[in-house]
């Protein structure tokens, strides 16, 4: 299978035998083929990728988009300073899009210009008291045009040699309600408008016509304990379509 494709003006041309690129488009399927090999074998494989699923090969997608990225930059189809956001925006296709994706640049420095901010990831990092808190979001999220049951929210806590701080999550909001994803029965389930969480991929969704503005907040507990010994707040600004995560954690 190939990976590459070329188009100029809509046809193909060769110079000296090679393609004149156009647009590079990298097809992720093969990808995700390769890492759900790599995943434990069960008496049941679903052909879905789960959000669990999704989670567990992110690291290795994440190092890909890097590699990717770089060989755009060398090849003079990403300008430098557009190589984190165009991280982002495919990071983004693949949290929206279940794993499916197409990641595509083409000859144009205006490219992410008319990208939606829904279209985009956000990567938080913030220090607690016993590590770096490592958030993985949506720049904004408009529930009418996304499959997602609602905002994604991939929390870890890191400390300083990368490994994970054993703890538990206390996810609580000011309005609207977390879901989680069940994978028996491939259905989100809602939990009200606060959640304990183990680590696994929660979901916060609300009505955005309803306020103009909500709260959620991550505490990390002490599994000895049961302590809380640090928090984050992340603030949603409503603008009556969607909701955008508060300039302050960007």
């Amino acid at each position: 299978m190939s990976f590459l494709c070329s188009r100029a003006g809509g046809r193909r041309a060769r110079s000296g035998g090679s393609y004149c690129v156009k647009c590079l488009r990298l097809r992720v399927f093969a990808l995700i083929c390769a890492c759900v090999a790599a995943l434990p074998a069960a008496g049941f494989c679903s052909a879905l990728l789960s959000p669990d699923d999704l989670k567990t090969i992110k690291p290795q997608y994440e190092l890909f988009l890097g590699a990717a990225a770089e060989l755009l930059v060398q090849k003079g189809l990403l300008d430098v300073s557009d190589r984190s956001d165009w991280i982002d925006f495919q990071l983004a296709d693949y949290i929206r899009n279940g794993g499916y994706g197409t990641i595509e640049i083409m000859y144009n420095p205006d490219i992410l210009a008319s990208v939606e901010e829904d279209e985009m990831a956000l990567r938080i990092s913030a220090d607690i008291q016993t590590g770096s808190l490592k958030l993985d979001t949506l720049r904004a999220f408009n529930q009418g045009a996304s499959s997602l049951p609602g905002l994604p929210l991939d929390a870890a806590l890191i400390t300083e040699d990368g490994e994970p701080v054993e703890c538990a999550f206390r996810w609580s909001a000011t309005g609207g309600m977390f879901l989680i994803w069940d994978s028996y029965s491939s259905s989100p389930i809602s939990m009200g408008a606060s959640i304990i969480s183990g680590g696994e991929l929660v979901y916060w969704s609300d009505d955005p016509a309803g306020s103009e503005r909500e709260t959620l907040t991550i505490e990390f507990v002490s599994l000895d304990t049961n302590e809380t010994f640090g928090a984050y707040s992340l603030e949603l600004i409503s603008d009556g379509a969607r909701w955008s995560v508060g300039e302050d954690a960007r």
